[in-house]
């Protein structure tokens, strides 16, 4: 028997990311869960009352914990400030550049950076803008990051905002 937090530390234990449970309740008959909770039992969230659990989990690409291998934690870690940067405006033309020297020197390629930004970045339609805005000579690179990203997302509508960037970024609209 597993409660709501067990499965959601052995979901993201098998790199799974955005876990999300919905409990599917039922009444428990009068006094149970005073007896269960003085038999030592915890009820976070009426965690014993739940019958069963809805649960999503989308895939950590495990492709993506393979090439981590390619980089160093450093060389990471650099590339994942420079996208934050960039997200929020941060000196953005310059770590803009800076974002684009790394991609060359490392020679890193879209679909791993795709799958970085998808790990990294929290306003996707705003990180993309600012891409665009600074990323002169590479809208074919920044083509290719967003079909990666529209191929390998199971969400409609995350698809459907990489499809509509994509067709902004080569002036479709």
């Amino acid at each position: 028997l597993y409660a709501r937090a067990e499965f959601e530390k052995l979901l993201y234990a098998s790199f799974y990311k955005s876990v999300r449970c919905q409990a599917q309740q039922r009444k428990a008959p009068p006094g149970m869960i005073d007896r269960l909770v003085t038999a030592g039992f915890e009820n976070h969230d009426d965690d014993l009352e739940a019958e069963f659990y809805l649960i999503r989990a989308d895939r950590s690409m495990p492709e993506l914990s393979l090439i981590k291998s390619m980089y160093t934690s450093e060389q990471r870690r650099h590339i994942v400030r420079l996208l934050h940067r960039i997200e929020y405006d941060v000196v953005r033309v310059e770590s803009t550049r800076s974002l684009w020297d790394e991609v060359t020197r490392l020679n890193i390629f879209p679909a791993y950076l795709a799958a970085l930004i998808h790990e990294t970045v929290v306003h996707t339609e705003r990180f993309y803008r600012a891409l665009f805005a600074c990323s002169q000579g590479h809208d074919v690179y920044i083509q290719q990051l967003l079909h990666e990203s529209a191929a390998e997302s199971i969400d409609p509508v995350q698809q459907e905002l990489y499809l509509s960037l994509q067709r902004e970024c080569t002036h479709e609209e």
